[in-house]
């Protein structure tokens, strides 16, 4: 189905590594001694006495484009460079009162414009995703209502839920509803190209149980179609408390942003952008499911 690929992706949230840090850190080190630099070779100081709004120049890049770490330390280093290498004595951290006063009116004007420019950029970052997950919820809601049969629907919306969370681990899925007898059965399972999401009678007990109580069950050391091992998330799909179906994810074992939006959502209060799309997505597939259900409740009559 050609057609999903339509629907984008969210993208994996970035982890800050070691490598991250020290390359923000060289950046504020490295960027602050060059301007430092230049004020010595030039003898910028005094002449001009406020010179040191110079190193704006670099606070605020790095606060826009590195975030807020490397913009706070480059307006540490700034301080402590200037008063070492042009305030006199030279090279010492003995200086006026008022140079101190001068350099801490500095200080704080950087760590403010570095926090209103790392704000305006994760405000920025925020209205992009939150952007790009509206555009995921019409894509898929218009593919959906294009199909005409519930069974095309279903695959469409376990397409889906494998291409939007794939970076958060999530490799297989399934919908299981209930047949005439309220049995569980596997109506769509994703991606296309697995060989079949298979759960054994034990999971199917849980996913039994799941339907019934309507809470979500968590199976560790599961093993994909594929032969990896990961974790099977099984959700209950309710409408005003009618049991509609599960969904079943296989999710990587070693992915962990689904496990922490499991720990998450024990307070709902907690829960960031992110971790709330999953749940409006969620219910998109149980409005799609309970629309369904009362069309042919209508039939039937």
């Amino acid at each position: 189905m050609q057609t999903i690929e339509r629907i984008p992706q969210l993208e994996a949230q970035a982890r800050v590594h070691w490598q991250q840090i020290m390359v923000d850190s060289l950046l504020a080190i490295i960027g602050v001694l060059l301007i430092t630099g230049i004020m010595v070779v030039f003898r910028l100081y005094p002449v001009i006495s406020s010179i040191s709004i110079l190193y704006l120049l670099l606070i605020l890049p790095l606060a826009m484009w590195r975030g807020r770490y490397a913009a706070l330390l480059a307006a540490i280093v700034a301080v402590l460079a200037f008063n070492f290498f042009l305030v006199p004595p030279l090279y010492t951290f003995m200086m006026p009162v008022s140079e101190w006063l001068a350099l801490g009116v500095f200080l704080l004007t950087a760590l403010v414009t570095s926090q209103l420019a790392s704000i305006s950029r994760q405000s920025a970052e925020q209205a992009r995703l939150r952007e790009r997950e509206m555009r995921i919820l019409y894509e898929m809601m218009h593919l959906v209502n294009s199909q005409t049969t519930l069974d095309e629907q279903l695959d469409v919306m376990a397409l889906a839920t494998v291409r939007t969370f794939a970076a958060w681990g999530v490799h297989e899925c399934a919908l299981l509803l209930p047949d005439e007898n309220g049995r569980l059965a596997i109506r769509a399972e994703a991606p296309i190209q697995i060989a079949s999401f298979a759960l054994s009678p034990e999971q199917l007990t849980t996913a039994h149980q799941v339907i019934v109580e309507g809470k979500r069950r968590a199976l560790s050391n599961t093993l994909f179609s594929s032969g990896e091992e990961g974790c099977l998330h099984l959700l209950p799909l309710q409408s005003d408390g009618r049991a509609l179906g599960v969904l079943a994810l296989h999710i990587q074992a070693e992915d962990e942003k689904f496990l922490t939006l499991e720990q998450a959502l024990d307070e709902q209060e907690h829960l960031d952008g992110q971790r709330t799309f999953f749940w409006t997505f969620l219910d998109q597939i149980v409005l799609t499911l309970d629309r369904t259900r009362l069309r042919t409740a209508a039939l039937g009559l």
